[in-house]
């Protein structure tokens, strides 16, 4: 799925209806552009992460419900434990988030904290963050 600049690369990537997230099936491609920080809290494979600007720029899990936290730097493509390294992906052509997505399917961050679900589920107050398109396999 293709991904805007600046927003996690992803194949498909409040009270919404999240999509379920198989961790075995979250991979990032070879030309996805990832980056490294220090996990503030647990993260595993396939939730979405902002940089907290008040906690050291620690990596938390996004939230559509809260201006701050609605500001999704990336997608964890693995997990990790608090004060460990994560790796997350901000951009590319083929991150495959580990859940169905269909082609068009336009997918956001959602208002439940690190996941994900699909854009026609935003509600009013929601901060949408617009995460990918589904896309045909490349």
């Amino acid at each position: 799925m293709a991904v805007p600049k600046g927003g996690a690369d992803i194949s498909w990537f409040v009270s919404m209806a999240n999509k379920s997230i198989t961790l075995a099936g979250v991979v990032a491609s070879l030309k996805a552009i990832k980056k490294i920080g220090i996990a503030g809290e647990t993260i595993t494979a396939g939730q979405t992460i902002y940089k907290d600007g008040v906690n050291s720029a620690k990596l938390k899990l996004a939230d559509s419900n809260v201006a701050v936290r609605s500001q999704v730097a990336g997608i964890a493509p693995h997990g990790a434990s608090n004060n460990q390294p994560l790796s997350y992906a901000i951009e590319g052509p083929n991150f495959t988030p580990g859940c169905e997505v269909t082609i068009g399917e336009i997918l956001v961050a959602s208002a439940t904290p690190g996941s994900i679900a699909p854009a026609a589920d935003l509600t009013t107050g929601d901060y949408p963050t617009v995460l990918g398109i589904g896309k045909s396999e490349p």
